[in-house]
C-alpha cells in the first residue's frame, strides 16, 4: 500500500507538471529533500548510536490559481515514517494567505525552523518541549506590502496530529507576529494554548514567549524566552530560555566553502505535560535543566541547496540529582546533512 500510494502521488504530480496556463500560472510542482544523519556517542556512559535523524521529503505547488498544496514527509525520523504536513491553500488577495490540513501550530520560531536551517545538531530546550507541535486545523497569515510584518494564526485540534477522527471537548489556539528581513533585527512574538493530546484528564496550558535575532554576512545572534502557565491545577509555571551566536566566513576547501562555529546556553525549569494522575495531580515529566553546546560547521553551498557536516559537544547540568538517559545527557554528536 505505501508503495501504492507513492507511486500515485508521483504519477500526479509529474502529470500535472506537464501542463501549463498562458504564461501567468504554472501547475509545475517544487520538490525538495533533507538527509540528516547523526552519530552520537554519550561521554557519561560510553554508549554510543547511529541513527537517520530525518529522510525528508517534500512537494509544493498550485493546483489552481491562488489555490495551492503542501505534503511533506518523513521517511525515516529516527526510524519512522510521519506524514508532517499535507495542508491546501487559497489566496484570496495578496499577502494573506489561508491554510487548512495538517500544519505546523504558529509560535516558537526556532521550533518552525526546518532542519536543513537548524544551527545545532539538536533543537534547544524550549523547541523541543515548549513549541514543537504539528496539528490538524486551519490558520491564516498576513504579510504586509508596507513594512516588514508577518502575522499568523489558527485553531486546531487538541488530539495527536496522528488522529483526525476523534471529537474534541476543546481547540489548540496559535499565533506569532514576525517584524524584519532576514538581515538585521528580527523580534518575534507568539503565544499558544492548548489541552495535551485532548486527554479528558488534562489541564489547558498556555504558552507566551519572545524571540529576538540579529544577523549580518557573518553572525547570527538569537535569544528567546517562554512562559507556559497550567491552568487549575497544582503545578507551578515552568520557564525556558536560550542565547547562541553563530559566527561563519567563506573558505576555499575541497568538500566546503563555508565554515562557522557556533555556541549555545539553553535551560528550562521543571515542566509537565499536563495529564493528571489517578490521584488527579499533574506531575513533573521533564526535571530542571541547563546545557552548554559547542560546535563546528563545515558547509558547501550552492543557491538554496547545501550540505553540512556538523560537530557539537553538549554539556548537560542537572539541578537535583538525576540519572538521566544518554539521549538527554552529555554527548558529542557529529553529523551530516544534505538539502536538495
Amino acid at each position: 500500500m505505501k508503495r501504492l500510494f507513492i507511486t500515485f502521488i508521483a504519477s500526479s504530480l509529474l502529470s500535472l507538471s506537464s501542463h501549463a496556463d498562458d504564461g501567468t500560472f504554472s501547475y509545475k510542482p517544487t520538490f525538495h529533500g533533507t538527509i540528516r544523519g547523526q552519530y552520537e556517542y554519550s561521554t557519561p556512559t560510553g554508549d554510543s548510536r547511529f541513527m537517520v535523524r530525518n529522510a525528508r521529503a517534500s512537494v509544493s505547488g498550485s493546483a489552481l490559481p491562488k489555490v495551492g498544496y503542501f505534503l511533506q514527509v518523513d521517511f525515516c525520523d529516527r526510524g519512522k515514517i510521519l506524514i508532517l504536513d499535507a495542508y491546501a491553500s487559497v489566496t484570496p488577495v495578496k499577502g494573506l494567505k489561508l491554510m487548512a490540513g495538517q500544519m505546523r501550530v504558529p509560535f516558537d520560531p526556532d521550533a518552525a525552523r526546518a532542519p536543513h536551517a537548524y544551527f545545532f545538531a539538536n533543537r534547544s530546550f524550549p523547541s523541543k518541549t515548549f513549541g514543537n507541535l504539528r496539528a490538524v486545523g486551519a490558520k491564516a497569515s498576513y504579510s504586509f506590502q508596507k513594512f516588514p510584518l508577518y502575522l499568523e494564526a489558527g485553531a486546531f485540534d487538541d488530539t495527536d496530529k496522528s488522529d483526525h477522527t476523534k471529537w474534541n471537548e476543546g481547540l489548540t489556539y496559535g499565533a506569532k507576529a514576525v517584524w524584519g528581513k532576514q538581515q538585521g533585527w528580527k523580534p518575534a512574538v507568539f503565544f499558544m494554548s492548548r489541552v495535551p493530546q485532548g486527554a479528558a484528564n488534562a489541564v489547558r496550558i498556555n504558552s507566551s514567549g519572545i524571540n529576538v535575532a540579529w544577523t549580518d554576512a557573518s553572525w547570527h545572534l538569537e535569544g528567546e524566552y517562554i512562559y507556559r502557565h497550567y491552568t487549575n491545577c497544582n503545578f507551578d509555571a515552568s520557564h525556558a530560555f536560550y542565547v547562541f551566536g553563530n559566527y561563519g566566513f567563506p573558505v576555499k576547501w575541497p568538500l566546503a566553502n563555508r565554515f562557522s562555529v557556533q555556541a549555545r546556553y539553553d535551560m528550562m525549569t521543571s515542566t509537565s505535560n499536563g495529564i493528571r494522575n489517578d490521584e488527579g495531580m499533574v506531575v513533573e515529566t521533564d526535571p530542571h535543566k541547563h546545557r552548554i553546546t559547542v560546535g563546528a560547521t563545515a558547509s558547501y553551498q550552492r543557491g538554496i541547496f547545501h550540505a553540512d557536516y556538523r560537530l557539537n559537544f553538549e554539556q548537560y547540568f542537572y539541578k537535583e540529582p538525576a540519572n538521566p538517559s544518554p539521549s538527554d545527557n552529555s554527548k558529542l554528536v557529529a553529523g551530516v546533512t544534505v538539502y536538495f
